[in-house]
């Protein structure tokens, strides 16, 4: 967690990243387009940096991004940091498909007495996903168990690789304990874990984890809660305002990022969808003469949503410092919506 010596640790390596970076991690900060930030925040580590990091070892060997943390040579790091790029791309690709694969898989199903979610199939890779598995968490609010059937070379038959994603209450590692009997091997902690398993026990494995999370539920999972720290008028989003919010960075666990509401607002012009694959949505939004852009990461699904209220609408979001060029503004990530003009608390 993100407390005491801890803050002070990841503030002066945030720093020191920005300022005195190895030849490595100056070509993934040019690569990534944040050489031209006055200072790194945690996010900039979280969706920039790691990610690219993490692909290379999801995808096949790490060995390559020890390569270019390590190296000395200018010229070998850009070449490094180019092909780190490409396997992200490629990491973002296999993505989406698991991702719309599984959601397929969900459609015909009635999910409302369904606890947990534990899906498999033989066209996925194994190292994906867990990326997968902590999106369907966000989609469907509950426990979910992803399997990659897949044979790998020298294998004399199909071992299962499975990764988990859980919800705040449901230890996902003691839950995994409770059905190892069906399992080749496990390990984890609470919110994320990883197993092996063999193909014949998927459909026992998944009876006896959706039992033990009915057990533990009861009533079924908990209602997904989003706590907002103020209400905000568009007006008070200035650059003021986010350098008196910086001084509460680095943010990460235990130590969240505020969260604000604005209601009242309307919709300017139509949402674009952005991003690769077209999963975002990209929009302005409008209050007394005030105009921002936004962005909803990963909600295109939910554009008529969006608009069925003519464009009225309230948002959950976070300010956003965009820097490009020398040029600075306000940006909003939004986090969640309502169509109408007054929120709905509860």
């Amino acid at each position: 967690p993100l407390h005491d010596e801890n803050r002070i640790f990841v503030r002066h390596g945030l720093a020191r990243l920005r300022e005195a970076p190895s030849p490595g991690l100056k070509a993934l900060l040019d690569a990534t387009g944040l050489t031209d930030k006055t200072a790194l925040c945690a996010d900039d580590i979280s969706y920039k940096l790691a990610p690219r990091l993490n692909a290379v070892g999801r995808l096949g060997s790490a060995r390559l991004v020890i390569e270019l943390l390590t190296t000395t040579s200018a010229q070998r790091a850009v070449d490094l940091a180019r092909f780190l790029e490409q396997q992200n791309e490629q990491r973002q690709q296999l993505e989406r498909r698991i991702l719309a694969r599984a959601r397929e898989k969900l459609a015909d199903h009635d999910l409302n007495g369904t606890p947990a979610l534990v899906l498999a199939d033989p066209d996925w890779h194994p190292g994906i996903v867990g990326i997968v598995a902590s999106r369907l968490v966000e989609l469907y609010a509950r426990p979910v168990l992803l399997i990659a059937l897949r044979q790998d070379r020298g294998e004399l038959a199909a071992i299962g690789q499975g990764s988990g994603r859980s919800v705040p209450g449901f230890r996902l590692h003691e839950a995994l304990h409770a059905c190892s009997e069906y399992l080749l091997s496990h390990g984890g902690h609470a919110a994320a874990a990883g197993f092996k398993i063999h193909p014949d026990a998927v459909a026992s494995f998944r009876e006896r984890f959706c039992d033990y999370a009915a057990r533990h539920f009861g009533t079924g999972p908990p209602v997904p809660r989003l706590i907002i720290d103020a209400e905000v008028p568009l007006s008070a989003l200035t650059l003021g305002l986010l350098t008196d919010l910086d001084r509460l960075e680095p943010y990460g666990a235990d130590n969240r990022r505020p969260l604000f509401l604005a209601s009242g607002l309307q919709i300017d012009g139509a949402p674009r969808k952005v991003g690769g694959g077209e999963r975002h949505l990209q929009f302005r939004i409008r209050q007394h003469g005030r105009t921002m852009k936004a962005v909803a990461f990963n909600m295109t699904e939910r554009i008529a949503e969006l608009m069925s209220a003519g464009g009225a609408c309230s948002i959950v979001f976070t300010p956003d410092l965009n820097e490009w060029q020398g040029y600075r503004r306000v940006d909003l990530k939004v986090v969640d919506f309502q169509p109408g003009a007054d929120a709905r608390l509860h």
